[in-house]
C-alpha cells in the first residue's frame, strides 16, 4: 500500500469518528469515495439491504443526494 492510500484511509476514519457518522452513512461514504476501484458488490448489497430499514433509508438518501449536488 502506498503512503497516500494509508493517509487517505486514516483521514476518512478520523472524519467518520469526528462527524459521528452512523454505520449506514459510513458504508455510503465508502461506496462513493474517489478510490481507483469501485465499491465491492458485497458493500453495495449491504447498502441496498439497509434501504429496507426506515431509519437507515433516511440516513442513506440525503447522503446520496448531497454527493450528487456537490
Amino acid at each position: 500500500m502506498s503512503n497516500l492510500y494509508c493517509y487517505s484511509m486514516l483521514a476518512r476514519g478520523v472524519r467518520n469518528v469526528i462527524y459521528n457518522y452512523t454505520d449506514a452513512q459510513r458504508k455510503v461514504r465508502s461506496a462513493t469515495s474517489n478510490d481507483a476501484w469501485g465499491p465491492s458488490p458485497a458493500l453495495m448489497h449491504e447498502i441496498a439491504d439497509l434501504t429496507d430499514n426506515v431509519v437507515a433509508y433516511a440516513e442513506i438518501m440525503p447522503s446520496k443526494l448531497f454527493m450528487l449536488i456537490s
